[in-house]
């Protein structure tokens, strides 16, 4: 729905709609004070997501859908910590964890979580609409410039037979007289 909303808008620029993303499914951790936040890092004027949202739907709520217009996981301010994060200056913004409320763990997941909705941006449907196809196509440009290799892939592969074996579950004991 905030996707939707934001690509009515046609003076909302993609590149900026894309970072933008990262607050969708943020969560309330990253819902702190906009002036601690931007005394640590620069703004990239991500509320204008929750305006498109509240402009298009008003102050609604649609349980599952929608809160006070905003979709339901919708944190503020996760697109500015993600963005610091490829500048490298995530390091300034986590100085002062106690004050900020979120930590390592919850920056790293705010960053998964946006690759992967990038991820399915990328493999959506087409649409006869050329923001839609931008929106995508910038999707698959910041993937290709944020993606990690996963360190698992460099696993080897396991051969057919141990992965078709039954698992044997139990306790073997051997009787002693």
């Amino acid at each position: 729905l905030a996707i939707a909303a934001a690509l009515e808008d046609e003076h909302y620029p993609i590149d900026e709609l894309i970072l933008h993303l990262a607050n969708l499914r943020a969560g309330h951790r990253f819902e702190v004070d906009a002036d601690l936040l931007d005394r640590k890092i620069d703004t990239t004027g991500s509320e204008r997501l929750a305006a498109a949202c509240r402009e298009t739907y008003g102050a609604v709520d649609h349980e599952g859908y929608l809160s006070l217009g905003l979709p339901v996981g919708y944190g503020e301010g996760a697109a500015e910590v993600v963005a610091a994060l490829q500048d490298g200056k995530i390091a300034k913004v986590l100085s002062s964890q106690g004050e900020l409320g979120f930590g390592p763990g919850d920056v790293e997941r705010a960053l998964i979580e946006w690759l992967s909705l990038l991820r399915h941006l990328r493999h959506a449907p087409k649409v006869a609409s050329e923001r839609w196809e931008a929106l995508k196509a910038e999707a698959k440009r910041q993937i290709d410039l944020n993606d990690r290799v996963s360190p698992l892939a460099s696993l080897p592969v396991l051969p057919t037979s141990l992965l078709q074996k039954a698992p044997q579950h139990g306790i073997h004991r051997r009787r002693t007289r």
